[in-house]
């Protein structure tokens, strides 16, 4: 079963929260005196092979069963891949596609190979690493609408940093599909609080 304190735990250990003395503009616009860098975690094979148990715990706590995960670009790419290697493996899924979402499309070829090198097929769970206002994963969503073969059925997030109001209008664009986040900045900004006031007694 998936341990959200294990988790937690898991994502400052590690350094995935990050502060800053200067505020930083974040990608979508917002000025912010902390930052969440999961690449980090995806430079280092046996880190990235955890985050990816975790992702697994959650789906099956969850009690998802997707055919296919795959991962927002760039954030999140190399954990579709790793998520969706092992889910199938673990499973013993035969023909199991190993689908990526081009960053950019190509300017040419058929509808499928401009947006993904391999697409992915049944019931499909992206991934992104944090979501601060959704609009990536809305814009990603568009690339699905053609396909008659894939159902959504989750967006996950590694790191939840909406605020209340972002929050409602991302779920309300989402048209019904699920959105769950594996872990929420505020709680994590919480921990990182108590933490330090703890070393420093």
């Amino acid at each position: 079963m998936f341990d959200q304190k294990e988790f937690n735990e898991f994502v400052l250990d590690n350094h995935i929260l990050n502060f800053y003395e200067k505020p930083i503009k974040l990608k979508s616009g917002d000025i912010s005196y902390y930052y969440f860098n999961w690449r980090k975690i995806s430079k280092n094979v046996s880190l990235l092979e955890k985050l990816v148990d975790y992702v697994i715990e959650f789906t099956r706590d969850k009690q998802l069963e997707p055919d296919c995960f795959v991962g927002v670009p760039e954030g999140a790419t190399k954990l579709g891949l790793f998520t969706q290697y092992k889910w199938c493996k673990g499973n013993r899924i035969e023909n199991c596609i190993l689908p990526m979402i081009r960053k950019e499309p190509k300017n040419h070829g058929v509808y499928e190979d401009k947006y993904f090198i391999g697409a992915p097929k049944g019931k499909t769970i992206i991934l992104e690493d944090v979501i601060t206002t959704g609009s990536s994963v809305l814009e990603i969503l568009k690339r699905f609408d053609w396909h008659t073969e894939i159902e959504i059925i989750a967006i996950y997030s590694l790191t939840d940093r909406m605020n209340q109001n972002d929050r409602l209008k991302f779920i309300q664009s989402l048209n019904g599909i699920k959105y769950y986040s594996l872990s929420n900045a505020s709680d994590l900004l919480k921990m990182a609080y108590d933490d330090s006031l703890s070393k420093n007694y």
